[in-house]
């Protein structure tokens, strides 16, 4: 009694899944958890009758989901001037996974075992990013590019110059290859 209360006066209501594509409906979702019984079905009995009833059904969801994800993309495409990040969302949800277990070569040699293409990213990131600074003496340099007939022209800056570009770049871009995080 106090269970047919409960579902008469309380609505159900199912929150969506954070995988779940925005597409996704209550209508597709219960097709899909049909299409799915019938598979579990044929799969356990191996009747050709149950592998009809499951091909019937998985046409049917995918039919069904083909519309509203269509829908969903082409709202994604029209909106791509004022929500990128809508867009760029999409694009990483639909990429395929990347496997960190793909051999790759380097300098001709196929590199199979994660410490090997560790090591071979570590070297070629070594010689593109130097991590020493040379003191450059700027007055120095100046002269060298002025007996070359080349105009340089040196601008000085103060700290507050600094603090304010510092300030102004965005937190979710990586480091240079100075070092300096963003923040």
């Amino acid at each position: 009694m106090f269970n047919g209360a409960l579902d008469e006066c309380v609505s159900q209501v199912r929150s969506k899944k954070k995988n779940d594509p925005p597409w996704l409906s209550p209508v597709i979702r219960r097709e899909l958890k049909c299409k799915e019984k019938l598979r579990k079905v044929h799969k356990s009995t191996g009747s050709r009758a149950d592998y009809a009833a499951y091909s019937q059904k998985r046409k049917q969801a995918h039919d069904l989901i083909s519309q509203p994800r269509l829908a969903y993309i082409a709202k994604v495409e029209s909106n791509l001037s004022c929500d990128p990040k809508g867009f760029w969302k999409f694009v990483k949800e639909n990429q395929k996974s990347r496997n960190q277990k793909q051999a790759f070569r380097y300098k001709g040699e196929l590199l199979k075992k994660e410490h090997e293409k560790g090591q071979a990213f570590a070297e070629h990131f070594l010689s593109v990013y130097s991590q020493s600074c040379k003191e450059t003496d700027i007055d120095q340099l100046y002269e060298e590019v002025k007996d070359n007939g080349v105009k340089l022209e040196i601008i000085r800056f103060t700290v507050d110059h600094v603090v304010k570009a510092r300030k102004s770049l965005k937190p979710k871009y990586s480091c240079g290859p100075d070092g300096i995080p963003q923040y």
